[in-house]
């Protein structure tokens, strides 16, 4: 379904999309995968895993963080994905 008949924008109600994959299947929408394209995943077959713990510097000293009492927060951490089930992930071409 197209937002005029057949050059636009892709339209899809939830009825169309259970028919596309299949009921109780959670849609997000993303503006970074392109239109006519979804990811279908098993997103159980992931894991978040952390490399180094989160640190948070605060910088107050500073000119203008001085001047008007301000402090200035940056909070960094090292994390990495890991998918132990490649299969389990597909690019699927809703134009086909």
């Amino acid at each position: 379904m197209r937002e005029d008949g057949a050059t636009g924008g892709f339209l899809m109600n939830s009825a169309a999309a259970d028919t596309v994959f299949g009921p109780g299947i959670r849609r997000v929408p993303s503006l970074a995968v392109p239109a006519g394209t979804a990811l279908l995943a098993d997103w159980s077959q992931v894991r978040l895993r952390v490399r180094e713990d989160a640190q948070t510097l605060a910088f107050h000293q500073s000119g203008e963080l001085f001047k008007y009492n301000l402090v200035q927060l940056r909070t960094e951490g090292r994390y990495g994905i890991e998918i132990r089930r490649p299969q389990a992930f597909a690019v699927v071409d809703l134009t086909a």
